[in-house]
């Protein structure tokens, strides 16, 4: 609880527990107001996030999760103002990334990405117990091996890039689906 009711805490956690002495009943709800993403990350991959060991990232977290007993995990997060790093990729920057997590999964929605190179538009879905990441991308104005160097580092190299070398992307009207089974 913050120290003063006009003050905001950044997580606020809430347990429910319904039938507590027949059939126990139980969820767990993590309210988010803008916490920083950099300070939830540790607890991400002790949760099982499988993200590149190196990631760097900043923002504002708005949103709920929540865990229940008989239906798993949900909720809808956004990131503001996110700026995420790895090694060997440029900075890539979006002022929105949101999120639905479902139990099985969670889905990004398309969001724009600015980056030295160039632009993409990125949204897809991320398989929690497979970790399989399934991405649709759209590039503009990326070099062929910056986009696969930027690929690589957040998805590992899907086979149909590991023949293409050299050139410039310039069209604004490709898109590509992208399925990585990413080990970290």
């Amino acid at each position: 609880k913050p120290a003063r009711d006009t003050d905001s805490t950044p997580v606020s956690l809430e347990l429910r527990v319904n039938n507590f002495l027949t059939h126990p009943d139980w969820s767990l709800l993590a309210r988010l107001d803008h916490a920083p993403v950099e300070k939830l990350l540790p607890l991400s991959r002790r949760m099982g996030l499988s993200l590149p060991e190196n990631l760097q990232i900043s923002g504002a977290v708005q949103g709920t999760i929540v865990y229940a007993s008989k239906t798993g995990l949900g909720g809808t997060f956004s990131i503001a103002d996110a700026t995420a790093t790895t090694q060997n990729v440029p900075p890539l920057h979006t002022q929105l990334l949101s999120a639905t997590v479902f139990s099985d999964h969670i889905h990004f929605e398309p969001a724009v990405i600015d980056t030295p190179e160039g632009n993409l538009r990125a949204g897809g879905d991320y398989f929690l117990s497979s970790l399989q990441t399934v991405a649709s991308l759209n590039a503009t104005g990326f070099s062929v091996d910056a986009l696969k160097n930027t690929i690589a580092a957040w998805f590992g190299t899907p086979a149909a890039l590991e023949t293409i070398h050299g050139g410039q992307i310039r069209s604004e009207e490709h898109t590509s689906e992208l399925q990585s089974h990413h080990d970290l």
